[in-house]
């Protein structure tokens, strides 16, 4: 999650939101990174989750399977449909899509539906982990 906040601040930094997600291989290590470029790229796709995805599927190979999607914020639904095709099969977030719109509306203008119900959705379920290093993502947002 270090790794994600980091990320994240360098979005910022950047003058984009700041979301920032790895993931991580079975073993533990970074196989992918992804911040948010969507100003920098003018492309509503460019999540940090779906560039994380793309990264490691680049460096790791086309199944994700084994790996965690570890992000600073609950990915939308583009972005965990994208970690669920990809085969990932932990998704960890430090703060919820609930928590971030209550202390900023304008941080997302996407269809928000929780990872529990997404979730619920699958043929195959993603194990979740929320709320890690919390304080620490929060303070990107305040």
């Amino acid at each position: 999650m270090r790794e994600s906040i980091r990320l994240a601040t360098l979005a910022r930094d950047l003058g984009e939101l700041p979301y920032g997600a790895v993931v991580l291989s079975p073993e533990g290590s970074v196989v992918g990174r992804g911040q948010d470029q969507v100003e920098a790229d003018s492309d509503l796709t460019s999540h940090a989750e779906i560039l994380s995805v793309r990264d490691a599927v680049r460096h790791y190979g086309r199944s994700l399977r084994g790996c965690a999607l570890v992000s600073t914020v609950e990915p939308c639904a583009m972005c965990f449909s994208a970690a669920w095709t990809a085969g990932v099969s932990r998704l960890v977030f430090g703060l919820s899509m609930a928590e971030l719109l209550a202390i900023n509306p304008a941080s997302m203008d996407e269809i928000a539906i929780d990872t529990v119900e997404l979730n619920k959705r699958t043929r195959r379920r993603l194990q979740l982990r929320t709320g890690v290093l919390h304080s620490e993502c929060l303070a990107l947002w305040t």
